[in-house]
């Protein structure tokens, strides 16, 4: 009897502990939200710096001194944001032209539908037409307008401009400079003993889970909004380079390429040249290079890791972006894969263990 108070106890002791743990992480939770402006810098260097951690290493390998190393690798990282910043500027003038092609190409193309489709139908969908051309004219310039304006809020913000000018570049260059330091002290610091096994082995799937689907994701998007690009080229879609980029964005999501690139840049291409054999051609295009990134280039970079079912990854996609929007979208899949892994080191080892001492008592005969 005894000892089964101890083990009431023993357990008291230890859901009381876990309780006080969670409650601590969701005082920080909610305190970094109050304060999310000052962290957002912050949070985005970290990132950074996690990404490109692994090349820093692979360099520092070859002997080449870890600061070296850094003021390289963050002299490719201010190299690549200059050419992205003067390219979003240039988007923004294709976007603008887009603006205009649309508001001269849509209403024709509709009227070339009202042309082409049967005298009984025309009766009930000409009112309709007329709307979706005006909220489309409409539309398209809010877009415009809501880009450029919230590039100017950024750019005319001094808070912003200390972020992307002095602090996120600090940050960034301070934890790639300190990233194995930082995880060392953690490591040795600030684990408990009797846990430092196990919480480094979970750490270490944890990281493999992350770190491989958003590096693989971020080389797909690349080679998908490139290659993807020239293919439009190649069929003879207007804005080609415009409607790749935009393609290759959001294939950061799975399926969101297909289902929110794929259709704009067919109609364009329809409205274009008036034919099937363009947008088909496009088709094609954006085809090939899906069936590569999907079949080729995505298993080899990421392999089997993340382990989620066509279906499951639906799922969460959908439950990712009801409760965080875009950002959901983004998070749903590595943070599935992560839930798994926790899932498998902390509560099916129960189950299991349960289940095998209930087959044991079964097996075993009844005492005489």
């Amino acid at each position: 009897m005894m000892v089964e108070n101890i083990s009431v106890e023993t357990k008291q002791t230890q859901y009381k502990h876990w309780l006080a743990i969670l409650i601590t992480a969701g005082v920080i939770i909610y305190l970094a939200y109050c304060v999310r402006s000052v962290l957002n810098p912050l949070l985005f260097s970290l990132a950074v710096a996690y990404i490109m951690n692994p090349l820093v290493v692979a360099l520092e390998k070859r002997g080449i001194p870890r600061l070296l190393t850094v003021i390289s690798t963050f002299g490719l990282i201010a190299i690549v944001s200059a050419i992205m910043f003067v390219g979003l500027l240039g988007l923004i003038d294709q976007i603008t032209a887009l603006t205009n092609w649309l508001m001269e190409k849509i209403p024709a193309g509709l009227e070339y539908l009202r042309h082409k489709m049967p005298e009984k139908y025309l009766a009930g969908l000409q009112n309709n037409l007329d709307n979706i051309t005006q909220n489309a004219v409409s539309r398209s310039g809010e877009i415009v307008q809501y880009l450029i304006g919230s590039i100017t809020k950024i750019l005319s913000s001094t808070f912003a401009l200390i972020n992307l000018i002095i602090l996120i570049p600090l940050y960034t260059f301070f934890f790639l400079w300190r990233f194995d330091q930082i995880i060392a002290a953690i490591e040795q610091h600030y684990l408990p003993p009797k846990y430092h096994d196990r919480i480094v082995d979970i750490a270490k799937k944890l990281d493999h889970i992350v770190a491989e689907f958003f590096r693989g994701r971020l080389i797909a998007c690349l080679f998908v909004g490139i290659f993807t690009s020239i293919g439009f080229v190649i069929a003879g879609v207007p804005f080609a380079w415009l409607l790749g980029l935009a393609i290759g964005i959001l294939n950061l999501v799975p399926y969101l390429a297909t289902a929110f690139g794929l259709p704009p840049a067919l109609l364009i291409t329809y409205f274009a040249y008036f034919d099937i054999a363009h947008p088909i051609y496009a088709l094609i295009a954006f085809s090939v290079i899906q069936f590569i990134d999907g079949f080729i280039l995505t298993p080899i970079i990421q392999s089997k890791t993340l382990g989620l079912h066509p279906i499951t990854t639906i799922v969460v996609l959908m439950i990712g972006y009801e409760l965080a929007g875009i950002f959901g979208l983004l998070l749903a899949i590595p943070a599935t894969a992560a839930i798994k892994v926790l899932i498998r080191e902390f509560i099916w080892p129960d189950f299991a263990k349960k289940d095998e001492d209930s087959v044991q008592t079964t097996a075993d005969p009844p005492a005489e």
